[in-house]
């Protein structure tokens, strides 16, 4: 049981999430919607909190750290993959005995979607960046009755290749 638990920005935790935290602090949780603006403001929400939850958006470096004397936990919503990468001086807290903890793949389906969806317009020449240039500079014309009537195999095939299921109409 911790005494006090800060959500120290936007977390994207949902309502269940912070109900289960509330039976884990003494104290009524302390959450805030907005990032902090600079390292006063950080320090100033962690206060005496002895356990605090924060996104990839929120520095906590040793400076602020020194600064948070009751501190014992740092959840982090967002992956932890490495102590070089993390936006925690995840060394300073060790030496000082606070448990670092990342929430593993937190958000990371979403980057995933959004690197494939980048590199299939690079690679079908879609949008301002191309591939390469096209001969001559003439866009290739997309034909939207050849691909409605393509559609259906071609994303079941593509799509069953990632693992995921297709319900085709």
């Amino acid at each position: 049981m911790f005494e006090q638990i800060v959500i120290l920005d936007q977390t994207g935790l949902q309502d269940w999430a912070l109900e289960e935290l509330e039976k884990g602090s003494r104290l009524p949780l302390r959450i805030y919607e907005t990032d902090p603006v600079n390292k006063e403001e950080v320090i100033g929400r962690i206060g005496q909190a002895d356990c605090v939850f924060l996104s990839w958006r929120t520095k906590l470096s040793s400076e602020i750290l020194n600064h948070c004397n009751a501190l014992k936990y740092i959840g982090m919503c967002c992956s932890l993959y490495s102590p070089e990468s993390a936006n925690v001086d995840i060394e300073y807290a060790s030496q000082n005995g606070i448990v670092v903890k990342g929430i593993r793949d937190y958000g990371d389906e979403g980057v995933v979607e959004y690197v494939l969806s980048e590199l299939i317009r690079l690679i079908k020449g879609l949008g301002s960046h191309q591939w390469k240039k096209r001969a001559g500079g003439v866009e290739r014309q997309v034909h939207r009755n050849h691909w409605i009537g393509n559609h259906r195999k071609h994303a079941g095939k593509s799509a069953s290749g990632t693992g995921c299921q297709c319900l085709l109409l």
